[in-house]
Order: structure tokens, then sequence, then C-alpha cells
């Protein structure tokens, strides 16, 4: 919870003058009610001072990141006269395809704890084989610390974060991959959030366009 350091001032001024005119209206003897007024000012003064050098030293800050997305491996490709119902429609293969989200940090300072939190469609899992038997999931590196990801599931998206990051410094880069299916290759976007304690987060709609990463990737 952020200080209202504004009111504080506010209040603690209040309370100085308030100080002041309790103290030269009282009765101490010859002038010390004077020195009084001024040693209290000066304390009142010093912790003002201190206000306000934290309220500089607590100016809000907000996390600035580019993301680039690139391809840089075909995971699997299995026949779809294999796969259970429905994967026909996709034509006689389908291939999954290893899609790297390269994030990097141009706040202008280092994020402490910064939990990276991924919106996905539900239809972009991918298809694993094992034991002749083919799983769906989202297949990824976010994975890697599993005691630090959480899953939020809804009718057509699926949100997966992790918060296993001590910090991420300025300038530093970190790639999170998904093996992801383009299906019909129509553009589709992901959103990405990133939030840490010592910033404002922030939430970036990232445009997926198949075709063109394919293209790149080919290239």
């Amino acid at each position: 919870m952020k200080c209202n350091y504004n009111l504080i001032l506010v209040l603690f001024f209040v309370m100085a003058i308030a100080w002041v005119f309790f103290v030269v209206a009282t009765p101490f003897g010859d002038n010390s009610h004077l020195e009084k007024a001024i040693q209290g000012i000066g304390i009142f003064v010093a912790i003002f001072t201190a206000i306000v050098a934290l309220k500089i030293a607590d100016v809000k800050k907000f996390v600035k990141t580019e993301v680039e997305v690139f391809i840089d491996n075909i995971d699997n490709t299995f026949k779809t006269s294999e796969l259970p119902v429905g994967w026909t429609k996709f034509g006689e293969e389908v291939s999954f395809y290893r899609t790297n989200f390269k994030i990097t940090n141009n706040s202008g300072f280092t994020l402490r704890n910064p939990t990276l939190s991924f919106r996905l469609p539900r239809e972009k899992k991918s298809l694993q084989k094992v034991n002749d038997t083919y799983l769906e999931g989202f297949n990824s590196n976010i994975f890697n610390s599993r005691e630090k990801v959480r899953f939020l599931e809804f009718a057509d998206k699926i949100i997966i974060s992790n918060s296993n990051l001590p910090y991420l410094n300025h300038e530093e880069t970190q790639i999170i991959w998904f093996i992801l299916f383009f299906g019909n290759m129509n553009p589709f976007t992901v959103e990405l959030s990133i939030n840490c304690e010592n910033a404002e987060g922030i939430t970036k709609k990232i445009r997926i366009k198949p075709k063109e990463l394919l293209e790149k990737f080919n290239s």
C-alpha cells in the first residue's frame, strides 16, 4: 500500500503550527517560550525534510518491456489419420511449433521478484505422444520451477504464471517458449502480464501471425 505523503505533510505542517502557538501562548518565564518554539521548529523542519526525501525516493515506477516472438523449432508432426477425431479437418498432417517470447526489461531498473503471466487461447495446445497415447496441453519451459506455477482456466483461455525469478535486471533478457498449434494459420492474440514488487505491472497484447513467423523460420 502506497503512503499518501501529501496528506502526511499537510497534517504534519498543521501540527507544527499548532505546537508553535501552544508554546508561545504558554508562560515559561523570560524568553523561554521563544527558545522552546525555535527548538521545536528545528525538530519539525528536520522531520519535514525527511518526509520529503522519502516522498521523492518513493516515486511510482512502471514496468517497460520489449517482446520479440519467433519460432526456432518444429516440436512434433503427426498424421491426422492417427489422431483422435476432429484433427482431420486440418489436413493430412499437423505440426506443433516452439514459439519463443523474448522478453527484455527496458524499465531502467531491476525488477524484484517478477511474475510472468501468459493468457493463451485454449485451442493452441499441442499434442505429445506418450506410450501410444496422445496427450494435449501446453508444453513450456515456464514449468521448470513447478512450485511457482499457477493456472487459471476459462472456457476459451488458460492463464499460466510463474514467479520463480528473483529479479530481472535492466536490459536483461528472458526467453519463455511454448509449443503451440497454429491450426488454420489465422492470427491470434497472447496476453503477457509482468508484475513485480517494486513497480506497477504491465499487460501486453501480443499479436501472433503464424504465416509471418513461419516465413522467417523457413528463410
